[in-house]
């Protein structure tokens, strides 16, 4: 017998205990799952999702500049998931802001009317899931292989 997954509960501090990018993803895509199957009630990880990725990524100015506030994990992980979720190559940083803004959109989007958004765009929400499990994965690889790393003691070579 299947088990719809839940999100976490109302009286629960999720966000200050896992607050990471690959954890919001995920959870994200668990509530995107749950607007699939029409058991939806509250898409707070799909709010702020969004948010961290408009953030780090889509809303950054001068993202070319040395200066800039541009998330280059964010980035590299946005980039890998969208490659893995959409095939889709980007070789540009434009072409990344472009896509990174598109997704932003529409997770604000679904966010705000999820039964709308269902209605309107059913296959858009199964891309979308699969851009948020992707996210994770490649932010849980990326952020686990800085994590992991040890120091190198400074008389080895």
């Amino acid at each position: 017998m299947a088990r719809n997954a839940e999100p976490m509960p109302k009286d629960f501090e999720y966000w200050d205990m896992e607050g990471d990018l690959r954890s919001v993803a995920n959870q994200a895509a668990i509530e995107i799952d749950n607007v699939i199957i029409d058991h939806a009630n509250r898409l707070e990880a799909v709010r702020r999702l969004g948010q961290m990725l408009s953030s780090a990524v889509s809303q950054v100015e001068n993202p070319d500049a040395p200066n800039s506030n541009l998330n280059p994990t964010t980035a590299i992980a946005v980039t890998c998931a969208l490659s893995d979720s959409r095939q889709l190559h980007i070789t540009q940083l434009n072409e990344l802001m472009l896509h990174t803004n598109e997704i932003t959109q529409d997770l604000q989007r679904l966010a705000t009317d999820p039964v709308r958004f269902k209605a309107g765009e059913m296959e858009n929400l199964v891309k979308m899931r699969s851009f948020c499990l992707a996210l994770s994965k490649r932010a849980a690889a990326i952020g686990g292989a800085l994590i992991d790393r040890k120091p190198e003691h400074p008389f080895r070579r």
